[in-house]
């Protein structure tokens, strides 16, 4: 265990539960720093949701400038 988890331990073994059942549950229990490394913040999620939305948007410009390119295509063929 880490020093991290040991002090989770500790607390928890302080709290009153068996050692040998806190000691599964501080493994598991993430601390401050794995928290920051791991989980989403909410700028995080919008930081996000902007950049799906521009990406959104350029395959939708994409798709439209296809369409017309076709539609011109098939204009100058049957015109």
């Amino acid at each position: 265990m880490n020093t991290t988890t040991l002090d989770i331990h500790d607390l928890l073994v302080k709290a009153g539960l068996d050692a040998e059942k806190a000691k599964p549950l501080a493994k598991e229990i993430l601390s401050r720093t794995e928290a920051l490394e791991t989980l989403a913040t909410k700028s995080d999620l919008n930081a996000l949701r902007l950049e799906t939305r521009a990406d959104l948007y350029k395959a939708l410009l994409l798709q439209t400038g296809a369409q017309v390119a076709i539609l011109a295509s098939l204009y100058a063929i049957f015109g």
